[in-house]
């Protein structure tokens, strides 16, 4: 990103930023960008049309931001998400300070999360799942909260049950969807591929 010449390269910096610490402040974003002053900030996120710091911090981290432009080194067709490294218990992600590039795909795409639990249905421990609001079909595999924590249900409505187990196949009245998975990313061998997860 150092030393592009387009209008917006600040906001691309401060996206960058913003990706390895969601809770950054105007004034730390003004310290790491050699700025004088906060207001400068505000300025660049204004002159992009956002609202204020929290407006574009929400389409950085869902990955709506730069809309339509590519980002160096990134296709068009490519989305930068953030990654989750897990979840609170009221379903709050928590941020692990890397983001992942991937294909463009289908929905509306919040953010990636890496699998770690146990096999689950369709899906394994080390998948990577790009995790988007509730949303009716065609995505049947769901993250739900459930007796207080956060659980892959998969959602099958022509069996009269909304949200079931994906290993027992148990409906589980008590689950409420909470993000759909739009989709899942797997390595299938062990052969040194590059992961797509930036550390910046």
């Amino acid at each position: 990103m150092e030393g592009r010449d387009e209008p917006l390269a600040p906001l691309d910096r401060m996206a960058d930023l913003i990706l390895e610490d969601p809770v950054i402040t105007v004034a730390e974003l003004a310290r790491r960008l050699g700025y004088a002053e906060d207001k400068t900030i505000y300025y660049w996120i204004a002159k992009a049309n956002f609202s204020g710091l929290r407006s574009f911090k929400r389409a950085v981290l869902k990955g709506r931001y730069p809309a339509g432009r590519a980002r160096e080194g990134t296709a068009a067709a490519c989305i930068r998400l953030a990654l989750a490294s897990g979840f609170e218990a009221d379903a709050r992600p928590r941020w692990s300070g890397e983001s992942v590039v991937l294909p463009a795909g289908t929905g509306r795409p919040e953010f990636a999360w890496r699998y770690k639990g146990a096999p689950a249905g369709p899906v394994s421990p080390g998948d990577l799942l790009v995790l988007g609001p509730p949303q009716p079909s065609p995505y049947p595999l769901h993250l739900a909260r459930t007796r207080g924590r956060i659980a892959l249900r998969l959602a099958l409505p022509e069996r009269g049950q909304p949200l079931v187990d994906p290993v027992t196949y148990q409906a589980d009245p008590q689950a409420r969807t909470v993000y759909v998975v739009l989709q899942l990313w797997r390595r299938f061998d062990d052969r040194p591929v590059p992961d797509p997860v930036l550390q910046d």
